[in-house]
Protein backbone atom coordinates (compact mmCIF):
# COMPACT_ATOMS: atom_id res chain seq x y z
CA UNK A 1 0.00 0.00 0.00
CA UNK A 2 1.09 3.70 -0.47
CA UNK A 3 1.45 5.91 2.15
CA UNK A 4 3.18 9.21 2.88
CA UNK A 5 5.61 9.56 5.73
CA UNK A 6 4.75 12.85 6.44
CA UNK A 7 2.00 15.55 5.67
CA UNK A 8 2.38 17.41 2.29
CA UNK A 9 1.07 20.77 1.16
CA UNK A 10 -1.62 21.19 -1.42
CA UNK A 11 1.25 21.84 -3.73
CA UNK A 12 3.97 18.78 -4.65
CA UNK A 13 6.98 20.05 -5.75
CA UNK A 14 9.18 16.63 -5.18
CA UNK A 15 7.76 13.10 -4.50
CA UNK A 16 10.64 10.94 -3.10
CA UNK A 17 9.46 7.70 -4.05
CA UNK A 18 10.82 4.30 -2.16
CA UNK A 19 10.24 0.84 -3.83
CA UNK A 20 10.29 -1.34 -1.48
CA UNK A 21 10.93 -4.86 -2.74
CA UNK A 22 11.10 -6.13 0.96
CA UNK A 23 13.87 -8.64 0.61
CA UNK A 24 15.76 -7.61 3.79
CA UNK A 25 14.96 -5.49 6.54
CA UNK A 26 15.37 -1.64 6.50
CA UNK A 27 18.11 -0.77 8.63
CA UNK A 28 18.63 1.64 11.52
CA UNK A 29 21.70 3.89 9.38
CA UNK A 30 18.87 4.19 6.41
CA UNK A 31 15.67 5.01 8.52
CA UNK A 32 18.08 7.95 10.35
CA UNK A 33 19.90 8.78 6.91
CA UNK A 34 16.52 9.17 5.19
CA UNK A 35 14.67 10.97 8.00
CA UNK A 36 17.54 13.67 7.76
CA UNK A 37 17.81 14.18 4.16
CA UNK A 38 17.08 18.03 3.19
CA UNK A 39 13.38 17.58 2.16
CA UNK A 40 12.82 20.60 -0.27
CA UNK A 41 9.11 22.69 0.82
CA UNK A 42 6.19 20.31 -0.49
CA UNK A 43 7.81 17.31 -0.55
CA UNK A 44 5.84 14.19 0.00
CA UNK A 45 7.51 10.55 0.91
CA UNK A 46 5.66 7.65 -0.77
CA UNK A 47 6.90 3.60 -0.91
CA UNK A 48 5.29 0.92 -2.17
CA UNK A 49 6.28 -2.41 -0.32
CA UNK A 50 5.93 -5.65 -2.20
CA UNK A 51 6.06 -5.58 -5.51
CA UNK A 52 8.78 -6.15 -8.06
CA UNK A 53 10.73 -3.64 -8.79
CA UNK A 54 9.74 -2.24 -12.06
CA UNK A 55 6.47 -2.35 -10.60
CA UNK A 56 6.53 -0.18 -8.16
CA UNK A 57 8.84 2.12 -9.95
CA UNK A 58 5.48 2.48 -12.83
CA UNK A 59 3.26 3.08 -9.62
CA UNK A 60 5.24 5.68 -8.07
CA UNK A 61 5.35 7.38 -11.16
CA UNK A 62 1.78 7.38 -11.36
CA UNK A 63 1.64 8.54 -8.05
CA UNK A 64 4.07 11.83 -8.45
CA UNK A 65 1.80 12.70 -11.61
CA UNK A 66 -1.27 12.13 -10.47
CA UNK A 67 0.14 14.88 -7.38
CA UNK A 68 1.22 16.88 -10.49
CA UNK A 69 5.33 17.07 -8.99
CA UNK A 70 7.56 19.04 -10.56
CA UNK A 71 10.17 15.88 -9.85
CA UNK A 72 10.48 12.22 -8.54
CA UNK A 73 13.21 11.42 -6.14
CA UNK A 74 13.85 7.60 -6.53
CA UNK A 75 15.57 6.38 -3.42
CA UNK A 76 16.38 2.36 -3.03
CA UNK A 77 15.94 1.25 0.27
CA UNK A 78 19.95 0.42 0.74
CA UNK A 79 21.21 3.42 -0.53
CA UNK A 80 22.33 6.40 1.94
CA UNK A 81 22.70 9.72 0.11
CA UNK A 82 24.40 13.04 1.58
CA UNK A 83 21.45 15.20 3.39
CA UNK A 84 21.71 17.89 0.67
CA UNK A 85 21.42 15.29 -1.64
CA UNK A 86 17.78 16.81 -3.19
CA UNK A 87 18.39 20.58 -3.71
CA UNK A 88 21.60 19.79 -5.11
CA UNK A 89 20.21 17.66 -7.88
CA UNK A 90 17.70 19.65 -8.25
CA UNK A 91 20.18 23.07 -8.28
CA UNK A 92 21.75 21.18 -11.56
CA UNK A 93 17.96 22.06 -13.24
CA UNK A 94 18.70 19.18 -15.64
CA UNK A 95 15.82 16.26 -17.03
CA UNK A 96 17.77 13.08 -15.18
CA UNK A 97 20.59 13.43 -12.93
CA UNK A 98 21.59 10.79 -10.41
CA UNK A 99 24.06 10.69 -7.23
CA UNK A 100 27.11 8.23 -7.58
CA UNK A 101 27.18 4.76 -5.61
CA UNK A 102 28.84 1.45 -6.15
CA UNK A 103 27.12 -1.03 -7.50
CA UNK A 104 27.05 -4.65 -5.11
CA UNK A 105 29.72 -5.34 -7.02
CA UNK A 106 31.90 -2.89 -6.13
CA UNK A 107 32.52 -0.48 -9.27
CA UNK A 108 31.04 2.59 -9.76
CA UNK A 109 27.49 2.42 -10.37
CA UNK A 110 27.78 3.95 -14.01
CA UNK A 111 27.59 2.99 -17.34
CA UNK A 112 28.68 3.79 -21.03
CA UNK A 113 27.44 1.66 -24.16
CA UNK A 114 30.19 -0.81 -25.44
CA UNK A 115 31.05 0.84 -28.99
CA UNK A 116 32.10 -2.59 -30.61
CA UNK A 117 29.53 -4.90 -29.31
CA UNK A 118 25.55 -4.13 -29.15
CA UNK A 119 23.00 -4.73 -26.32
CA UNK A 120 26.41 -3.98 -23.73
CA UNK A 121 27.26 -1.83 -21.52
CA UNK A 122 30.88 -1.15 -19.66
CA UNK A 123 31.05 0.23 -16.06
CA UNK A 124 33.12 3.39 -15.75
CA UNK A 125 36.05 2.98 -12.86
CA UNK A 126 38.28 6.17 -13.44
CA UNK A 127 37.81 9.96 -14.60
CA UNK A 128 39.02 13.15 -13.64
CA UNK A 129 37.29 15.64 -11.88
CA UNK A 130 34.14 15.34 -9.54
CA UNK A 131 31.65 17.54 -11.41
CA UNK A 132 28.44 16.72 -14.09
CA UNK A 133 29.35 14.08 -16.65
CA UNK A 134 27.10 12.90 -19.28
CA UNK A 135 26.87 9.11 -19.24
CA UNK A 136 24.26 6.52 -21.26
CA UNK A 137 22.96 4.37 -17.73
CA UNK A 138 22.77 5.52 -14.06
CA UNK A 139 20.37 3.01 -11.48
CA UNK A 140 17.66 4.16 -9.81
CA UNK A 141 18.90 4.22 -6.43
CA UNK A 142 19.11 7.74 -6.02
CA UNK A 143 17.28 9.34 -8.63
CA UNK A 144 16.33 13.11 -9.63
CA UNK A 145 13.64 13.24 -12.64
CA UNK A 146 11.77 16.30 -14.02
CA UNK A 147 8.03 14.58 -14.00
CA UNK A 148 7.93 16.32 -17.40
CA UNK A 149 9.78 14.16 -19.42
CA UNK A 150 7.89 11.22 -17.45
CA UNK A 151 4.84 13.15 -19.56
CA UNK A 152 6.53 12.54 -22.79
CA UNK A 153 7.78 8.91 -22.59
CA UNK A 154 5.27 6.63 -22.73
CA UNK A 155 4.72 4.28 -20.08
CA UNK A 156 5.94 1.23 -18.88
CA UNK A 157 8.59 3.92 -18.04
CA UNK A 158 10.35 0.82 -16.20
CA UNK A 159 10.64 -2.82 -17.23
CA UNK A 160 12.89 -5.63 -16.29
CA UNK A 161 13.83 -7.77 -18.85
CA UNK A 162 16.50 -9.87 -17.10
CA UNK A 163 15.14 -13.73 -17.75
CA UNK A 164 12.26 -12.53 -19.40
CA UNK A 165 13.76 -11.55 -23.22
CA UNK A 166 17.07 -11.78 -25.23
CA UNK A 167 19.28 -9.29 -23.99
CA UNK A 168 16.58 -8.31 -21.22
CA UNK A 169 18.31 -5.07 -18.98
CA UNK A 170 17.58 -4.53 -15.72
CA UNK A 171 14.82 -1.79 -15.37
CA UNK A 172 17.31 1.16 -14.47
CA UNK A 173 19.44 0.31 -18.05
CA UNK A 174 15.33 0.26 -19.97
CA UNK A 175 14.68 3.44 -18.29
CA UNK A 176 17.68 4.93 -19.56
CA UNK A 177 17.92 4.03 -23.03
CA UNK A 178 13.75 4.99 -23.35
CA UNK A 179 15.36 8.32 -22.08
CA UNK A 180 17.83 8.78 -24.86
CA UNK A 181 15.65 7.63 -27.42
CA UNK A 182 13.35 10.54 -26.42
CA UNK A 183 16.31 12.98 -26.68
CA UNK A 184 17.28 13.01 -23.08
CA UNK A 185 20.44 13.40 -21.90
CA UNK A 186 21.23 11.25 -18.43
CA UNK A 187 23.88 12.90 -16.18
CA UNK A 188 25.47 11.64 -12.92
CA UNK A 189 26.98 13.90 -10.18
CA UNK A 190 30.71 12.97 -9.56
CA UNK A 191 30.11 14.51 -6.07
CA UNK A 192 27.13 13.35 -4.65
CA UNK A 193 28.59 10.29 -3.45
CA UNK A 194 26.34 7.72 -1.59
CA UNK A 195 27.30 4.66 0.20
CA UNK A 196 25.43 1.31 -0.84
CA UNK A 197 25.00 -1.01 1.79
CA UNK A 198 24.78 -4.84 1.36
CA UNK A 199 28.00 -4.32 -1.38
CA UNK A 200 29.41 -7.95 -1.75
CA UNK A 201 32.40 -8.68 0.77
CA UNK A 202 35.59 -6.89 -0.40
CA UNK A 203 39.01 -8.84 -0.61
CA UNK A 204 42.26 -6.67 -0.41
CA UNK A 205 42.33 -5.48 -3.77
CA UNK A 206 39.85 -3.46 -3.00
CA UNK A 207 37.32 -5.61 -5.28
CA UNK A 208 34.61 -8.12 -4.65
CA UNK A 209 36.26 -11.93 -3.86
CA UNK A 210 36.44 -14.54 -6.34
CA UNK A 211 34.92 -11.91 -8.94
CA UNK A 212 37.05 -9.83 -11.44
CA UNK A 213 34.93 -6.40 -12.07
CA UNK A 214 35.95 -4.77 -15.27
CA UNK A 215 39.19 -6.00 -17.45
CA UNK A 216 42.22 -3.49 -17.72
CA UNK A 217 41.70 -3.17 -21.76
CA UNK A 218 37.57 -1.92 -20.89
CA UNK A 219 38.85 0.72 -18.39
CA UNK A 220 36.98 4.21 -19.70
CA UNK A 221 38.75 7.20 -18.87
CA UNK A 222 36.21 10.25 -18.29
CA UNK A 223 37.58 14.24 -19.88
CA UNK A 224 37.45 16.83 -17.48
CA UNK A 225 33.69 16.54 -15.68
CA UNK A 226 32.03 20.07 -17.06
CA UNK A 227 30.27 21.51 -14.24
CA UNK A 228 33.19 21.51 -11.48
CA UNK A 229 32.42 22.55 -7.68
Amino acid sequence: MPGAWENAADRVDVVVAIPYIGATPLTIDWVMNTINLVKPANTRVVSWRGLPVDVARNRLVREALKLKAKWIFYLDADVLPPPPIIPRLMGWKLPIVSGLYRSKLGYPAIWNRDPEVAHKYNPLSEWRGSGLVAVDVVPAGCLLIDTRVLEIIPEPWFEWGIDRKPDGLSEDFTFCQKAQDYGFPIYVDLGAECHHEHLLPVGPRGQAEDLVLLPKDKVVILPQGKGEN
